[in-house]
């Protein structure tokens, strides 16, 4: 066992030990909604808060945004190592942004169909963003 732990109470009382970067990452306000949606990403049940989703949502598209930005040149060519690395960033953040985005649609009392307006160009965009915005229902 690592000499690096902490120690949290649970619920129930008793004594749990967790990594001690968790403390470290807990005690950084954006970051701790993230977490919480990288632990629950197999998780498309239950409900998600508006803070969680948004910041989740904030955070992935600021790391994929900062990803594509890393593209160089090494003499007449440009190497696109930004779109690959935004790419896989992509690719890996797909399945917990899209459980996060069912629970925040169950907390806002709407239906996994409500996913559909995607597929309408913008207005569907714009219709989810209004439902993802809804405050939970409870």
């Amino acid at each position: 066992m690592s000499e690096l732990a902490a120690y949290n109470w649970t619920p129930t009382g008793s004594l749990r030990r967790v990594p001690a970067w968790v403390g470290v990452v807990s005690a950084i306000p954006v970051l701790g909604p993230v977490v919480t949606v990288l632990r629950k990403y197999r998780d498309f049940s239950g409900r998600a808060g508006r803070r969680e989703f948004w910041t989740f949502l904030a955070v992935t598209t600021l790391v994929g945004a900062a990803l594509g930005s890393l593209n160089f040149t090494m003499g007449d060519s440009l190497m696109l190592v930004g779109v690959m690395l935004a790419g896989a960033w992509t690719v890996v953040m797909a399945v917990p942004l899209l459980a996060v985005t069912r629970r925040r649609l169950r907390d806002a009392g709407r239906s996994w169909s409500a996913l559909l307006w995607l597929l309408l160009p913008i207005g569907g965009v714009v219709v989810l963003a209004v439902y993802l915005s809804d405050p939970g229902r409870g």
